[in-house]
């Protein structure tokens, strides 16, 4: 029997920031004041705690509300960080009860997804995470560059500016799947990440349409040169896609280097003339269905695509899931019903969430023993899922 057995999972109050900056603190490696700044941040109704029989609260996390594209359409998805346990209270049980707690009140409350940047792989495969994307970070020499032509249309945005910024992000992101549909939490770490402010430019065509804009701060080197980071890019034409570039070419006489993350197809490196960049592998994310027929019924889908299969899944936490399921994919819409007769495919939650996202096809996720069923199963199944490669340039 674990500690955890006879803990509650419930919302943080008032009285435990000291405590719960605390764990935070030793978890991150960070200092008690800037812990509770952040907890209070995010708010503390969204923030979790175990709390044991003598009114202990040894671990946390937080609940992180947003959403994320696929096929094009806004899934919604809880993402989960600040996860931590208290030093003298770690080998307990407490981070995996706290989380399959976490898991089943997901459900509970109709949420399709949640997702997580992990340290810890096997913690959240145990409650049914999976891989599901990547995230790379992407240097590019700004003396490499050699765009013709300067940014025409360029200027600082303003406060006012925001619902601009917005309406482009919502143009830009759902054209790649894995992208957030950002809330106010991940809205806030594009503006300041980690302490450290971002400056907002807007890229505009003749009629004075926002058709692109950057976050960026500018980090000093050694040497007195610096590099450019970027929270944020995005553009919507490939005009304003190359004004961004040649914008990024003016820094050349101070510094070295442009510094994003996302995915090595960005779609910025497309069009430079050539590809004369480094990418580095930073971070895996997952993701966990925490409610079927929303996650099946909430995404988009190949309108090209019909297609049929019946799931065979077991999930350890929501016991509803568990049993054969017909998913059907019609007109860009997909339809879950429970039952099924035609071609199986049998998977754990954890081998449906790295299908869902795309980051495995049904095939590669049999060869991984992520799933199993015959070849019939597997290419409607392929249908089904089939997307891009999911990545974001969100770190959360």
């Amino acid at each position: 029997m674990h500690a955890s057995d006879h803990a509650t999972f419930e919302i943080m109050r008032d009285a435990d920031i000291a405590t719960i900056a605390r764990v935070m603190a030793h978890a991150f490696a960070g200092t008690r004041e800037s812990s509770a700044q952040w907890l209070t941040a995010a708010g503390l109704e969204h923030m979790r705690v175990l709390r044991t029989p003598d009114g202990s609260t040894p671990a946390c996390l937080m609940r992180i509300p947003m959403a994320q594209f696929y096929g094009g359409r806004s899934v919604p998805m809880v993402g989960i960080a600040g996860v931590g346990v208290a030093p003298e209270a770690r080998g307990r049980g407490h981070a995996a009860a706290m989380m399959r707690a976490c898991v089943q009140n997901l459900h509970d409350e109709g949420v399709a997804l949640s997702g997580l940047y992990c340290s810890t792989q096997a913690l959240y495969r145990r409650v049914g995470y999976e891989q599901a994307g990547l995230r790379y970070q992407i240097r590019l020499p700004i003396s490499r560059i050699s765009v013709p032509g300067k940014a025409r249309n360029v200027r600082p945005l303003e406060k006012a500016d925001e619902p601009l910024v917005r309406a482009c992000y919502a143009a830009y992101a759902p054209r790649f799947d894995g992208a957030l549909d950002r809330g106010a939490y991940c809205w806030g770490r594009v503006a300041c990440f980690r302490e450290v402010e971002h400056y907002p430019f807007g890229f505009f065509n003749v009629a004075g349409d926002l058709e692109g804009y950057v976050y960026l701060s500018q980090q000093r080197l050694p040497t007195g040169r610096h590099e450019v980071w970027l929270t944020d890019l995005a553009f919507l034409t490939p005009d304003a896609g190359r004004q961004i570039l040649a914008f990024f070419a003016d820094f050349e006489p101070t510094a070295d280097t442009i510094v994003f993350h996302g995915s090595p197809a960005h779609p910025l490196l497309a069009l430079l003339p050539q590809q004369r960049y480094s990418v580095e592998f930073k971070d895996v994310w997952m993701i966990r269905v925490t409610h079927l027929e929303r996650a099946l019924t909430s995404r988009g889908y190949n309108p090209g695509v019909s297609a049929a299969v019946t799931l065979d899944l077991h999930d350890d936490i929501i016991a509803s899931h568990t049993g054969r399921w017909t998913i059907g994919v019609e007109d860009g819409r997909g339809t879950v019903a429970r039952g099924g007769e035609g071609p199986v495919l049998s998977c754990t939650i954890r081998g449906l969430a790295a299908m869902y996202s795309g980051l495995f096809t049904p095939t590669q996720a049999r060869m991984l023993g992520w799933c199993s069923g015959g070849d019939e199963a597997m290419h409607a199944a392929g249908a089904i899922f089939h997307g891009s490669m999911p990545w974001m340039i969100d770190q959360f």
